[in-house]
């Protein structure tokens, strides 16, 4: 199977070392593994935590790198302006001697650009899960805006004459200009021996109803209109509809969201939990009768892959990649955004008809098992090593 002598990789995160294990973001964890069965050696090109705070830590970097080939470069320690110096003076040194068969370089990622400078005569491999458009957009955070403006610009010059994958029409079309070799490859991080082809009809069964929310709490993801939809449907149900949100961000909007779950006295029916590891959130999709992401704006959730492997149906909105990648009624619901109402319904909808449930379910798994992290990775090799012969 192996193909390489040495694989460069980055990906966003960062990396910690403990006593000479190397830990990174879970779902970046199975595609370095994969990867790393292609190469002789493989090199991981990612920051290093500042701090060893254990919640950070938890949260952050909750894969342990299993494989034995896997190797560190370090582009020195995350951090603020101070510290931006210093990656620089770091990347500069640890990247200008750099010898491998190619780089893979998985978008979006503020190192990118930096590490393409350096490394521009190393062929590169970029791998988009999505990009910085949301940011583009947003006339409320300038600071954001103009790093995203600052990112995209830079990236833009380097993709020419490098091999570039997309994960969605929309990402396509807006970067196809900038490569002459860019195609779509649908991103995934479920693991064949992961697929849980196990449906359980909870839904139609018994006098309650589990709803998953997973993801950051963030005004982008559309939670209002979850807890309104889960209001509306309680009130009018003799089930009882139980939300569980799995995810963090801004203490600011967390308790923005707790304030709109006591005004609208949904609070006997609303659970949050912070982040949890990376392989231990599939237990909760088991548990779920439906995912609902109702997000405002996003390439490909990685959360619909998810839940669809747990055989657990999804309910979510036809924002950005989601349109052109699934199956409305196939697999999954879409809602229009924002839209509690229509939200209700369709939750109500699924909940009363058996054989919709049976059809997401049943189309869910094949899907998945189409686009498993294994026929993912194998594309990219082979890809990579078509690419490489004619050049």
């Amino acid at each position: 199977m192996i193909q390489f002598n040495s694989i460069g990789m980055h990906m966003g995160g960062c990396i910690k070392i403990i006593k000479n294990d190397l830990w990174v973001r879970g779902q970046f964890g199975y595609l370095i593994e994969e990867i790393s069965k292609y190469t002789k050696k493989l090199y991981l090109l990612l920051d290093e935590y500042p701090n060893t705070d254990l919640d950070s830590f938890e949260i952050k970097t909750d894969y342990k790198i299993k494989s034995k080939n896997v190797k560190f470069i370090s582009l020195g320690k995350s951090g603020g302006f101070v510290e931006f110096f210093n990656r620089m003076l770091i990347m500069k040194k640890n990247l200008s001697d750099i010898n491998v068969d190619f780089l893979l370089i998985r978008e979006p990622s503020r190192r990118s650009p930096f590490i393409s400078f350096y490394c521009k005569k190393i062929p590169r491999v970029y791998l988009f899960g999505g990009d910085w458009n949301t940011s583009l957009n947003d006339d409320k955070n300038i600071k954001m805006k103009f790093k995203a403006y600052f990112f995209t610009k830079m990236l833009r010059t380097h993709l020419k004459n490098s091999l570039v994958y997309v994960n969605n029409k929309d990402l396509l079309n807006r970067w196809e200009n900038h490569s002459d070799n860019i195609s779509i490859l649908k991103t995934t991080t479920i693991k064949n021996e992961q697929i849980y082809d196990n449906p359980v009809d909870r839904f139609h069964n018994r006098k309650k109803v589990s709803v998953l929310f997973v993801g950051r709490l963030d005004p982008l993801k559309g939670i209002e209109t979850l807890l309104i939809a889960i209001s509306k449907i309680n009130s009018i149900e003799n089930k009882k509809w139980e939300l569980n949100i799995l995810g963090s961000g801004e203490e600011y909007y967390a308790k923005y969201l707790q304030d709109i779950v006591f005004d609208l006295k949904i609070s006997d029916h609303v659970t949050f939990n912070s982040y949890v590891d990376f392989e231990k959130i599939f237990e909760f999709y088991k548990k779920a009768d439906v995912v609902v992401l109702p997000t405002l704006a996003e390439n490909v959730s990685r959360v619909i892959w998810e839940a669809m492997a747990m055989s657990c149906p999804v309910i979510t909105t036809a924002v950005g990649g989601h349109k052109s990648t699934f199956i409305d009624y196939e697999d999954v619901i879409f809602f229009r955004p924002g839209d509690s109402d229509d939200l209700a319904e369709k939750l109500l909808q699924l909940s009363k008809n058996k054989s919709e449930w049976l059809t997401l379910t049943t189309n869910g798994i094949k899907t998945v098992r189409k686009n498993t992290i294994e026929i993912m990775t194998r594309n990219i090799i082979d890809g990579v090593q078509k690419w490489m012969n004619n050049k």
